[in-house]
């Protein structure tokens, strides 16, 4: 086993916690807080530029002590195969406009609810994806840890990775998943479950919902010896108690650390998460904010985003916690444009909203346990973790 693999492993005995990587949320103030404290701080890099992830590294590791170096990493989103502008290529240009104009008939009555009845929906500006380049920047860097979500890594990219002195770790929604990631070599598997707030991690067609606590058994026998870290529902130390029983060498932590007095999250998004009259069952998975599936609150936006054809009788939010049409089939006459144009079409809406906190119409994610989140410090969380675990 590398030593880089044995560093990242004692340090899970010691203390079995990773901030879970969120865009916008897990900055590099709040990573270093996670590190400082002990645990794995994972910075999520996807949505940042070349330039703004090598600042953050920065950050990061001048805010760390020099005993928690070691103990942080980026976590990078795989872009679809035979990339054309970041939207998969599965899509031929006269499907994709279509749908592209399916959307924004979709969207423009938000639009103008929230902006008066004369705007129009702007044309979705795709950035294209910088990954290889991020990539290249965390071998430059020396970031410790690299994790992936949303797809996998060319066996050759994991190798160079890894001989470049980085720890590999990828994430999987299905034991399916977790196998095809041993065989492409990864040092580590993130297991995520059902209830993890955010964007779902799969990668085969159709969206996986198991749940944390029967995911993570299976995928650890599927991959033994390979590390497992559980991912979803887990926010205090009874979580991470139950994980490690389950054969987890460590918990990923997202929603409860969102909250904390450290998180550089949206006011507006705390509130939400921390308010008393919510209810455990708030949250849907839903693509209609990105067009990809993620879990969050159900506002007006999820309830009232309608399919295109009317003539579709069906209703996004179903009982059993599953947007019947959320799984993609080539061909369908979906109203959802492919990520990353649906978030694209959806971001200036969410600008808005934040300017005039309104919570309606923009995406919360949260995992399915956001009623244990706190406003307390990062350094009170993990306390409270270490009492259970008697460490």
């Amino acid at each position: 086993m590398r030593i880089e693999v044995q560093r990242v492993l004692q340090r899970f005995r010691r203390l079995p916690v990773v901030l879970a990587p969120m865009a916008g949320v897990s900055t590099p103030r709040l990573v270093a807080a996670i590190c400082n404290e002990g645990a794995t701080g994972i910075h999520a890099g996807g949505f940042r530029s070349v330039m703004q992830l090598a600042q953050d590294i920065d950050e990061i590791r001048s805010l760390l002590g020099e005993e928690h170096q070691h103990a942080f990493g980026v976590n990078l989103m795989v872009p679809p195969e035979g990339e054309n502008g970041g939207v998969d290529d599965a899509y031929s240009k006269l499907e994709l406009a279509q749908q592209i104009e399916r959307a924004r008939v979709s969207v423009l009555p938000f639009y103008q609810r929230a902006q008066g009845a004369s705007v129009v929906v702007p044309t979705p500006k795709v950035t294209p994806s910088c990954y290889k380049e991020q990539v290249d920047l965390c071998l430059d860097k020396g970031v410790p840890v690299v994790t992936f979500v949303f797809g996998r890594v060319k066996p050759s990219e994991i190798k160079r990775l890894q001989d470049g002195g980085c720890v590999v770790m990828g994430t999987a929604t299905s034991v399916e998943e977790a196998i095809l990631l041993r065989q492409d070599g990864v040092d580590a598997i993130f297991a995520q479950g059902a209830e993890a707030g955010g964007h779902r991690g799969s990668f085969l067609r159709g969206i996986h919902l198991v749940g944390t606590m029967s995911l993570v058994p299976q995928i650890v026998d599927a991959v033994y010896p390979l590390p497992v870290i559980a991912a979803g529902g887990i926010a205090d130390g009874r979580g991470v108690t139950a994980a490690r029983a389950l054969g987890a060498s460590a918990s990923a932590i997202g929603t409860a650390f969102l909250t904390s007095n450290e998180s550089e999250a949206q006011p507006l998004h705390k509130r939400e998460i921390l308010r008393k009259d919510r209810s455990e069952t708030d949250t849907i998975v839903t693509d209609v904010f990105t067009g990809k599936a993620a879990r969050g609150f159900c506002n007006d936006f999820v309830s009232q985003y309608r399919p295109h054809n009317s003539n579709q009788q069906f209703d996004r939010i179903t009982q059993g916690d599953m947007p019947v049409d959320i799984t993609r089939i080539r061909g369908e006459q979906s109203n959802v444009a492919p990520y990353p144009i649906q978030q694209a079409l959806t971001n200036p809406l969410k600008q808005f909203c934040i300017a005039h906190n309104d919570p309606t119409l923009i995406s919360m994610w949260c995992g399915q346990s956001f009623r244990l989140a706190t406003d307390n410090k990062v350094s009170r969380i993990i306390e409270e973790i270490k009492d259970k675990l008697r460490l």
